[in-house]
């Protein structure tokens, strides 16, 4: 490579190189806030079936 070219080829991979991690970082985030929706959501279902089970054991369905 010419030396005058160095400095711009350089700068593009370092640039490319920041957007590889920019999106890796992106996906990383984006996995971890599915997992916390995904327990949320499991933990919400388990709290219905729990508010049910009260229900059904104290002869409250008529107050849903």
């Amino acid at each position: 490579m010419h030396p005058i070219n160095y400095p711009v080829e350089r700068h593009r991979e370092l640039l490319d190189q920041s957007r590889r991690d920019a999106q890796a970082a992106q996906l990383r985030a984006l996995r971890r806030a599915s997992r916390r929706v995904d327990r949320a959501s499991r933990r919400l279902e388990r709290a219905k079936a729990s508010a049910r089970r009260l229900r059904n054991g104290l002869g409250l369905d008529a107050l849903r």
